[in-house]
């Protein structure tokens, strides 16, 4: 990695400065998670960010964005769309939306969780990471391909420009952005299940059965107690929601969305 005349990694200085503008909250838990998905990335990718370990959270944040400005072009010709992301999540808009953010060309897309299970493996010694990529992408990119690669190709450009980070091929950025999101999941769902059991007091981010951050500058997630049939809490089977209306990074401005909408 490139380093300035004080011999600091220049990419991590922009990256943390990035980081610092995204999340004006919650910098720890999001550090945290960052920090593990490195982990996961370097056991089942063979890509090392150890020099790096808040860049898995910048990517997100920026391929979140990409994702979802392509959302909003598809309002031209579609009144409802969907993407299914690699199986994690669903993100999309209906014909049902808000007049007053569509007459000021804003786009506010909905996020579903997506029942799945996060399992990577220690890759082999002898692969490299764009070639792990590669077979990732095509066993977990089953739905909406050519758009989730457009995505990863306009991410890839962007994260050079900004903190001049060379990952090699688009096929890399969905397995960072996926391996980020699962240790979001483990993480909030562990600290909601301690904090719950051991019936810590309520404030900040732990507010009764729920647990929630904001993740990446992207949106608010929060992990869920829900109630068994009997109504008592489901202590073992905690649930994800989201919430992406709340932060501006999870709207697209477009002078054509509010043109077309309300011409």
């Amino acid at each position: 990695m490139k380093e300035n005349k004080n011999g600091v990694n220049e990419a991590m200085e922009k990256i943390n400065s990035f980081i610092k503008d995204i999340l004006p909250e919650d910098f720890e838990i999001n550090e945290q998670i960052s920090e593990t998905a490195c982990n996961i990335l370097n056991i089942s990718f063979a890509l090392n960010l150890e020099s790096l370990p808040l860049f898995p959270i910048a990517m997100y944040n920026i391929a979140f964005d990409e994702l979802v400005s392509a959302l909003a072009k598809k309002r031209k010709n579609y009144s409802e769309y969907a993407v299914n992301v690699c199986g994690y999540f669903l993100i999309g808009y209906t014909n049902q939306y808000d007049e007053d953010n569509e007459k000021n060309g804003n786009f506010t897309p909905s996020i579903e969780y997506v029942n799945h299970t996060s399992s990577f493996e220690a890759c082999s010694i002898n692969d490299t990471a764009n070639s792990i990529a590669t077979v990732w992408c095509a066993q977990h990119m089953v739905e909406s391909h050519e758009l989730l690669m457009d995505v990863a190709a306009r991410t890839i450009e962007r994260v050079s420009k900004m903190f001049d980070v060379q990952l090699g091929g688009a096929e890399i950025v969905f397995p960072i952005f996926c391996c980020t999101h699962a240790a979001m999941e483990e993480i909030i769902k562990t600290k909601l299940n301690s904090y719950s059991t051991n019936y810590v007091s309520e404030g900040g981010n732990y507010q009764g059965n729920i647990y929630q951050i904001n993740f990446a500058g992207c949106y608010r997630v929060s992990a869920v107690i829900p109630e068994d049939e009997n109504g008592n809490p489901d202590y073992a089977n905690p649930q994800i929601v989201y919430e992406p209306a709340v932060f501006h990074k999870t709207e697209s401005k477009s002078d054509e969305i509010a043109t077309s909408i309300h011409e």
